[in-house]
């Protein structure tokens, strides 16, 4: 089992593979630019943007020169490939907020917007004909899609309020691989229920 991930422990944030319990890290690329890893292809490809989310690369699989295949002026995060390898839901500002595309991958064409009013996080069912994300008003909400030639979309459902504060640039919940279960973290609320607290309590030795 493997893990890729970015550390920044150069001064730059720089892209790492790491054979779990096997031996140290490898570097797959030396770069000037903080680079961060997105996805993890089937084909052993990494996806990774700059610090800024304005481009994105493809670094072939076991490392080498990687490919540029979005650039953008707009602010850009999460984007999630499709199970099938062809397509990619996104978040973006372009529209002057955060919304959920999806493009054709990896010529990140055919560009449409599937959030009706925001969204960010965007995750795909393991079938590859349900994305869902988080809104900014921390409703969980479900697109249906019909994948194929051309990507079919339904209409956004709202599923729940997932009670999170939702961050465009943060992956704050995750979802299983048949759709079935959502990940999200919960935090831990103080108990309102008073302490007791017992001083000389050791008993005395009978006489």
């Amino acid at each position: 089992m493997q893990l890729v991930f970015s550390s920044d422990r150069t001064g730059q944030k720089l892209i790492y593979r790491k054979t779990i319990g096997d031996g140290p890290e490898e570097l797959l690329r030396n770069s000037t630019e903080q680079n961060i890893p997105e996805a993890w292809l089937k084909d052993g490809s990494v996806l990774f943007g700059n610090q800024f989310g304005k481009k994105y690369f493809l670094l072939p699989p076991g490392g080498g020169e990687p490919k540029l295949v979005y650039q953008t002026e707009f602010s850009m995060d999460e984007p999630a490939v499709s199970p099938d390898g062809k397509w990619v839901a996104y978040g973006s500002n372009e529209s002057g907020r955060w919304e959920i595309y999806t493009a054709r991958f990896p010529e990140w064409n055919d560009r449409r917007q599937i959030s009706p009013s925001t969204g960010m996080q965007p995750h795909w069912r393991q079938d590859g004909r349900q994305i869902v994300y988080l809104a900014s008003d921390g409703r969980l909400m479900s697109v249906d899609v019909k994948p194929g030639a051309e990507l079919e979309t339904g209409q956004a459902v709202a599923l729940f309020d997932s009670g999170l504060r939702p961050s465009p640039t943060i992956e704050q919940f995750c979802m299983s691989p048949d759709g079935t279960k959502l990940y999200i973290p919960v935090p831990v609320e103080e108990s309102e229920k008073p302490m007791t607290v017992v001083l000389n309590w050791w008993p005395r030795p009978h006489k």
